[in-house]
């Protein structure tokens, strides 16, 4: 075969399979040739046809979640809706139907579930909508699950409850309560003062329920009471009086009840010089040492009149199940004439002789909006008391009248606050008496208010008056004490009780100096307390224990008889900050000074000379025995006033047996003593470097001549 055979073959062979390659692609696409042979010429294509897109459908929004269906009664519920949309579209949500505490805010369906007596279901529906037409739903059962109910004693119950006590209720028909339920009643034959009972458990029978207090937080999730009253004799239902205790008339009648006595008429509701309560006082016995009161001649007595009239007001904020705010408002006005007489000799100790009391008849005071209104009974009682607190008693005869006026307060807002106005004016006459007296005596009326029988607020205040010294050298003191605070067993069981002295107020009225002996004795201008001074060596040192009230500070015991006697316990800061303008708190080289003059620190009879002499045994004094070496040569008069761990601490020690005073340091708590079993001046004590976390210890101080 030629050359020229081999190429014709070859090209007829390429042709072929380029008109084979296009027939088939004309097989693929759905076109033909026009004409010609399909083998030997290739197809020409046409443009494809574009089909005509229908319009977009709108596609719903998909709910992804699925709510909650059970929720606690008063607390939040919450679901949050997730749900998208395939289009992108913006969602909005809407509640279709459901209780009415529930609604959406944006996706979150929400709100806070009603109380309920009862698990309590409701249907829910909501719907998610695109804002073109799709709005899928979904539904479900909420069901509001009672935790506790509160219940209030129908007639029928309290017809059936036949015995109550402070720990059950006795039914002669079966009840149905069960551990948790709250029951409540007003003011009745079976129940005089309300009642307020968390039910612990119930009998077999049904007949006997275990109780225990409850609490108004315990009883409502949220409410306000606002109320305020003044007392006056017609509302009282009883009275009592001691001997020689009586009303300015002879009798009363409140309701149609008469009041009860005890060695004293009863209260007449007529005023009395312009006041609701009067009272007169006819050889009241205050003290008596051999008990025996037919022997006068060892009798401290008190004569006279004491007036008053009183008010009160108390809010209560609730929410939720929790005191939010409290507040206790006491108003009084008063006037004081009394005359103290004394035949006694020696030593006497605190007394306080309740003169006499009223019991108010008890009175609703507003309602809790539970499903059946609450009723929240209160019953004042209004006592009134004479108080004798001597150290030093002798032959005496002295008056003092005064009025005043106060209005103290008590509130809590997440913390204690209180508040204080007072004026008040003194007259006397110039005391007669011989010996040596250091006495405070003072009269005044206690308001306590009980809620449904549990004591709740309570308010007193006491004018009176403070003698100490000799018929040579004496001091005379008015004074006008107010104090306030309220328990938490019927309000709270989450917040402690809380109580405060909010008036402290002592004014000198006379002051006797013996004659030629100028300048002993020194007046705090801060508070009107007058002191005793003495100079020892080239020193010039307080003869008492500081008494003034600084918020570093406190008595022993909280006790405001012991502080009276041994003056106020100090912290550091309170000792740093309570000297007098002109005194200062010594130092330990300060302290130095006065031991080196008295025969030094730590040698036998130097503490002897400084301690007050006699003991509280034999009548004479008050230190414990044997106050060894005791001469009070110095003229110091040291006194065992104790100690107090710390200054939040309820512990205190060695009162009439060591008498701990400061010493002024940088750091730390430092402090000298004095013992009863011992003539010397005792070696330092140091305690740690937390000044918050210190001993309180007496505190004298001194200045240079």
């Amino acid at each position: 075969m030629g050359l020229e055979s081999i190429l014709y073959g070859f090209k007829r062979f390429n042709r072929n399979l380029i008109a084979s390659s296009l027939l088939g692609l004309s097989l693929l696409t759905g076109c033909s040739d026009s004409g010609g042979d399909s083998s030997t010429r290739p197809s020409t294509p046409t443009e494809p046809t574009v089909p005509t897109q229908p319009p977009k459908q709108n596609q719903n929004p998909i709910i992804l979640s699925v709510c909650p269906t059970t929720v606690d009664e008063n607390q939040n519920y919450e679901c949050v809706v997730q749900a998208m949309d395939p289009d992108g579209d913006v969602l909005y949500y809407r509640k279709i139907q459901g209780p009415t505490w529930l609604d959406f805010t944006s996706n979150i369906l929400m709100g806070k579930a009603s109380d309920v007596l009862q698990n309590q279901s409701s249907s829910v529906e909501f719907e998610v909508y695109d804002g073109k037409g799709g709005a899928p739903r979904q539904s479900y059962t909420l069901t509001v699950k009672n935790i506790k109910n509160t219940y209030v004693l129908s007639s029928t119950q309290l017809t059936s409850l036949s015995n109550v006590s402070s720990n059950s209720l006795v039914f002669s028909q079966p009840v149905n309560f069960v551990a948790g339920d709250i029951i409540g009643a007003g003011i009745s034959a079976k129940t005089l003062e309300g009642l307020l009972r968390e039910v612990t458990s119930v009998s077999a029978d049904k007949k006997k329920v275990y109780t225990q207090q409850a609490t108004l937080e315990q009883t409502i999730y949220k409410a306000s009471l606002r109320f305020s009253k003044s007392l006056y004799p017609s509302d009282i239902q009883s009275s009592e009086f001691i001997d020689g205790a009586s009303s300015r008339t002879s009798s009363w009648t409140a309701s149609g009840t008469s009041g009860r006595t005890s060695g004293g008429t009863s209260m007449s509701p007529q005023k009395a010089l312009g006041f609701s309560f009067s009272i007169n006082l006819n050889d009241v016995v205050l003290y008596d040492r051999d008990g025996n009161q037919n022997t006068k001649s060892d009798q401290v007595t008190a004569n006279g009149s004491f007036s008053f009239s009183t008010d009160f007001s108390l809010d209560i904020d609730i929410e939720p199940f929790s005191i939010k705010y409290l507040s206790f408002q006491n108003v009084s006005s008063e006037k004081a004439d009394i005359s103290i007489s004394s035949n006694s000799l020696g030593v006497a100790q605190y007394k306080e002789i309740k003169i006499a009391e009223y019991n108010f008849q008890p009175f609703v005071i507003g309602y809790l909006p539970t499903p059946v209104p609450f009723p929240v009974v209160v019953r004042p009682k209004l006592s009134f008391s004479v108080t004798l607190s001597p150290t030093f008693v002798n032959p005496l005869s002295i008056r003092v009248t005064q009025d005043a006026s106060s209005e103290i307060g008590m509130t809590y807002s997440g913390r204690w606050e209180g508040s204080k106005k007072f004026s008040n004016n003194f007259s006397f006459s110039n005391p007669v008496f011989s010996g040596e007296w250091d006495m405070i005596a003072t009269v005044g009326p206690r308001l306590d208010l009980f809620v449904y029988g549990a004591l709740g607020p309570v308010a007193l205040a006491g004018a009176g008056l403070r003698l100490t010294g000799t018929k040579e050298d004496y001091s005379l003191y008015g004074k006008l004490d107010a104090s306030i605070g309220v328990s938490m067993e019927i309000f709270s069981k989450k917040i402690l009780s809380h109580f405060e002295k909010v008036i402290e107020y002592e004014r000198l009225l006379i002051r006797n100096e013996r004659p030629g002996t100028p300048g002993d004795s020194f007046t705090d201008t801060r508070d009107g307390r007058v002191y005793k001074m003495v100079k020892i060596g080239n020193q010039t040192w307080m003869a008492e224990n500081l008494g003034f009230n600084h918020a570093n500070s406190r008595f022993y015991g909280n006790s405001s008889s012991a502080g009276t006697t041994y003056g106020r316990l100090y912290g550091k800061f309170g000792a740093e900050e309570s000297c007098p303008s002109g005194w200062k708190l010594p130092s330990s080289s300060d302290w130095d000074v006065l031991f080196t003059s008295l025969g030094g620190k730590n040698v036998p009879g130097t503490g002897g000379k400084m301690k007050a002499t006699g003991t509280i045994e034999a009548g004479n004094g008050l230190w414990r025995s044997p106050n060894s070496g005791a001469t009070n040569e110095s003229g110091f008069a040291a006194l065992p006033g104790g100690m107090s761990e710390t200054n939040a601490s309820t512990t205190f020690s060695n009162l009439g047996y060591k008498g701990y005073f400061w010493v002024s340091t940088s750091s730390g708590a430092y402090a000298n003593f004095l013992n009863h079993d011992s003539g010397m001046a005792g070696s330092s004590l140091t305690y740690g470097s937390n000044q918050q976390n210190v001993p309180m210890f007496s505190v004298r101080c001194w200045r240079s001549p």
